[in-house]
């Protein structure tokens, strides 16, 4: 199956997908979202695929939500919400081990993204912040329960109230990602951990996946839910439309 937003291959019983917006720094777009967690689930079922991997080229691995679109549809917001919940909430039922390697920028719903795989690969170039706030939105779908059990409440809040940014170095001290590899090797190495994964039984990787989730992270689908609640709020408030109206004029 072929997705505008997205490459996808498969090799050596390793999913590959590949973000693929350059012209928009790979903006989240609710369609590429769900490109993302249909192209993920397809590998999930193929049972010539044992790992996945996420990853992108260039200076974004994604710029986040993809704010043209949501000032294109001022109207229909909730309906967007609702389709990325949807599509998020697929990618953290996926059974087969998922991968990140990214690179560059991380902004927004891009760290959730980063959130619900298994394994995150840095390049020395991470570099993660939440705009959110200073766009007069809130995270809708669950990055603040993921970010919270990662990093804790004093960065949660600065990331999020100020939009401090977070580089690879910060983040790899406080657990939000595996480990960090060098640009010009991280792919390779990427491929590396999944070959690892291909190893080792597929009954097995998937028991210790689920057993990890149960433990982790038992209530994350009510948590959307409040979050949801909270974002519906906002982006159905004239307050929120004016806000957003103005930022796509200033940016035009």
């Amino acid at each position: 199956m072929s997705y505008a937003s997205l490459i996808t291959e498969s090799k050596n019983q390793v999913g590959v997908i590949r973000f693929n917006r350059p012209d928009v720094h790979n903006a989240l777009s609710t369609t590429m979202l769900e490109d993302i967690a249909m192209a993920v689930e397809a590998f999930d079922n193929d049972d010539s695929v044992r790992a996945i991997v996420l990853c992108s080229s260039g200076d974004y691995f994604t710029a986040g939500v993809d704010l043209q679109e949501f000032s294109q549809n001022l109207t229909d917001v909730a309906s967007l919400l609702d389709r990325q919940k949807a599509a998020m909430l697929s990618l953290s039922r996926v059974r087969k081990p998922l991968i990140a390697a990214a690179a560059g920028y991380v902004f927004g719903q891009g760290i959730e993204l980063l959130l619900n795989c298994d394994i995150v690969l840095a390049a020395d170039n991470l570099c993660l912040a939440i705009p959110d706030a200073s766009l007069g939105i809130v995270p809708g779908i669950g990055l603040e329960k993921k970010l919270l059990s990662a990093v804790g409440r004093a960065k949660t809040m600065e990331m999020l109230l100020c939009g401090r940014a977070m580089l690879a170095e910060e983040a790899n001290a406080c657990g939000l990602i595996s480990r960090i590899v060098p640009l010009a090797e991280l792919e390779n190495e990427a491929f590396n951990t999944a070959a690892k994964i291909v190893q080792t039984p597929e009954f097995t990787a998937i028991a210790l996946k689920e057993t990890l989730k149960a433990f982790e992270n038992p209530v994350y689908e009510s948590a959307i839910d409040e979050a949801m609640m909270r974002a519906r709020i906002i982006v159905g408030s004239d307050d929120f439309r004016n806000y957003l109206r103005k930022f796509s004029q200033n940016k035009a």
